[in-house]
């Protein structure tokens, strides 16, 4: 009997190992899928620098936020608040489009429907790579976490390049303006808010808000197709 547990706990490091490795793995996975699709070999280095460059960033920020969050305070429901929006939050959405912006500043990166979604999909694939690889280096790597973290940051980063593309390609100057300010202020909340309610464990609370999330993703995607078809007719006519 002691053989046989010993063969079962042995069976079950392997497997924890397997899926360790395997969720080490699936950004790069992921990017490497998002560019087989988008076989063209100035789009794959575009990809590659802003893949790089979000696990370069993740660094210095993730060693920041761990100052910010030791600085400890009372009442415990405004340092949960601090902890997701204002450092979590704030720092990771910031990072990761300062990493979209600086490598496709010309409007030309943004004529596809999709372009913004892809861009901050790869920077988040990339923040989140180094992020995992320190959470198990310093051995708080967590199965559960690293996956629910994962789909988080692929969250953010579609309401992210959404708001980036339709601030590129919509027509007034106005509107412009304001897709791309909410191109960081609703990825920010949405972070924020997410962690928040992971924090205090109201999973419950957290299956509403990827409802939400689902009905908000809805009605952008319909505004973007409004301004992208706007955008191509421009574009063919002129």
């Amino acid at each position: 009997m002691l053989f046989i547990g010993l063969t079962n706990n042995n069976s079950m490091d392997e497997e924890d190992i397997i899926m360790k490795i395997f969720l080490l793995l699936l950004p790069f996975l992921l990017t490497a899928l998002i560019m087989i699709y988008y076989f063209d070999n100035q789009f794959i280095k575009l990809l590659t620098k802003i893949f790089v460059s979000g696990m370069i960033i993740s660094l210095p920020i993730l060693y920041f936020e761990s100052i910010l969050l030791s600085f400890r305070f009372k009442p415990l429901i405004l340092y949960e608040l601090y902890k997701a929006v204002l450092v979590t939050g704030f720092l990771e959405e910031i990072s990761k489009r300062y990493i979209v912006l600086t490598n496709t500043k010309a409007e030309f990166y943004y004529q596809e429907k999709y372009s913004g979604v892809v861009y901050a999909v790869v920077s988040a694939l990339g923040f989140v790579t180094l992020e995992n690889i320190f959470m198990l280096l310093i051995k708080e790597f967590s199965l559960s976490v690293s996956l629910i973290s994962l789909i988080g940051h692929l969250i953010f980063a579609i309401f992210m390049g959404n708001y980036l593309t339709m601030s590129r390609q919509s027509l007034s100057i106005r509107k412009r303006k304001y897709y791309f300010k909410m191109s960081l202020v609703v990825p920010i909340v949405l972070h924020g808010l997410f962690d928040f309610i992971i924090n205090i464990d109201a999973y419950i609370i957290l299956l509403i808000f990827f409802i939400v999330l689902v009905i908000l993703l809805g009605l952008i995607y319909y505004k973007l197709a409004i301004i992208n078809f706007i955008y191509t007719k421009k574009n063919k006519s002129s």
